[in-house]
């Protein structure tokens, strides 16, 4: 009687469990997004040159960007690639600011994490990668895609 009664107990407990939900299973779902960068270097007189972003991050649709290279350093056992640590701030059109950490490696697609902003992204958080899709002529083009968590 007392293995019956245990065996039942234990088959409560786990229906409990499964009709509260384990923690994890409550936490939602992580959200994917893409910016599409254009770099336009030939616009007369601008330094740096023009950038905007076009995004599916809600409330940031459109805006301009901004990157400040902090490290800049070749690659000793590939002459000729160049590696960057950058920090992007993505202005949206509503005055808030996304920020990105990038990992930027020429010809190749790079690592990114969404760190931060302003405003309504005050607590954005994502991971991405950065694919450069061309560059013709002096545009240059990059599509991010990528996850945002928390």
């Amino acid at each position: 009687m007392n293995r019956i009664t245990l065996v039942a107990g234990a088959a409560a407990a786990a229906a409990a469990f499964v009709l509260t939900g384990a923690p994890a299973a409550n936490a939602a779902a992580p959200t994917t997004f893409t910016i599409t960068q254009t770099i336009d270097t030939n616009t007369p007189g601008d330094d740096p040159p023009l950038t905007t972003f076009t995004s599916s991050i809600p409330g940031c649709e459109t805006g301009t960007f901004y990157d400040d290279v902090q490290v800049a350093a070749g690659n000793v056992d590939r002459p000729g690639q160049r590696n960057f640590i950058i920090t992007t701030d993505y202005v949206c059109d509503s005055g808030d600011v996304i920020t990105a950490l990038k990992q930027a490696h020429l010809g190749m697609d790079s690592p990114l994490q969404l760190t931060g902003g302003t405003g309504q992204f005050a607590g954005i958080h994502g991971t991405g990668t950065d694919h450069v899709v061309s560059d013709v002529n002096g545009v240059i083009t990059t599509v991010i895609s990528g996850r945002l968590v928390g």
